[in-house]
């Protein structure tokens, strides 16, 4: 099942899959166990100063795995995700100043 040194199909030991675009652009699933995610976000979050306080705002697909990530990271570590639908940049700074956000996370595609 694999192919150079890509697998073909679902990893075995895979819990879950996310989306990533990598350096194509094009959607493709990246394979994940729940422990590869797990054991690194007190690592992530400790470099990224994420904590029980932080409010973060963010915005994108949550099939991305980079969004999936940061959500799951903040809401590990007890803080409050606050996202929108709307695409428009005055909603995004009625809600940054609403909810008193400390961190940002966007996409560079939006």
């Amino acid at each position: 099942n694999f192919v150079g040194n890509a697998y073909k199909g679902v990893a075995p030991l895979a819990d879950f899959g996310v989306l990533t675009s990598g350096t194509t652009g094009r959607p493709k699933p990246l394979w994940r166990s729940e422990s590869s995610w797990s054991e690194f976000f007190d690592i992530q979050n400790d470099i990224f100063h994420i904590n029980k306080d932080t409010r973060i705002f963010l915005h994108g697909s949550f099939s991305f795995t980079g969004v999936s990530n940061m959500v799951i990271a903040v809401l590990w570590s007890g803080g409050t995700v606050i996202t929108t639908t709307s695409l428009r940049p005055n909603r995004w700074i009625q809600l940054i100043e609403e909810y008193h956000v400390d961190h940002i996370y966007a996409l560079p595609t939006k």
